[in-house]
């Protein structure tokens, strides 16, 4: 395992202390845990960069990646859920879109196709990134004016679940004679 694969395998461990954080911890300051996302967020890019940097792209990394980030967002998604910061039904729309984007991913890699993340793909990300960040300043009562890190957060949220959509949607059609070819058998 290379120094890129430890940090994603790190952001899986960052995920479960700020999971532990938001449901058993309130008090460990904002800045601990503003950190701990922000150093969990970002290790995302690092990892990607040191790969490419270094030549070291593995297959773990390939396949860990994605799922690390996937970890990393729904795990703090379900926790604001159960502390009441966070509509259960936008982490349900959000988890079937990924179901739906991850079966299309696989069943187009079988047949020796790639198909990798859009520009909305890489909005949907953004806006969850800050969407969480906002929601746990609110958690920590940072707020600036009658809670407008609360409602910036799932502002944000919402908007990440309509780009995430528009996503899956130019993912399907961009290649839909391949989904056609691969549905009739003919790849």
């Amino acid at each position: 395992m290379n120094f890129a694969n430890l940090i994603t395998f790190s952001r899986i461990i960052l995920s479960l202390f700020l999971c532990y954080i938001l449901l058993e911890s309130k008090n460990i300051h904002v800045g601990v845990t503003v950190g701990m996302f922000l150093a969990a967020s970002l290790s995302d890019w690092l990892d990607g960069f040191l790969a490419r940097k270094n030549n070291k792209i593995t297959d773990f990394g390939k396949i860990f990646d994605p799922i690390a980030d996937k970890i990393l967002v729904f795990s703090i998604f379900i926790c604001l859920v159960k502390i009441g910061f966070m509509s259960a039904w936008a982490v349900i729309i959000l988890l079937i879109r990924e179901f739906l984007m991850s079966s299309a991913r696989v069943l187009l890699s079988k047949h020796g196709l790639i198909y990798s993340a859009n520009i909305f793909g890489k909005l949907k990300t953004t806006l969850q990134f800050f969407s969480i960040l906002s929601l746990i300043l609110a958690f920590y009562k940072v707020d600036f004016h009658n809670n407008i890190c609360y409602n910036l957060g799932i502002f944000l949220m919402w908007v990440s679940i309509f780009i995430s959509f528009i996503s899956l949607f130019f993912c399907f059609y961009e290649h839909r004679n391949k989904f056609l070819k691969v549905l009739k058998g003919e790849l």
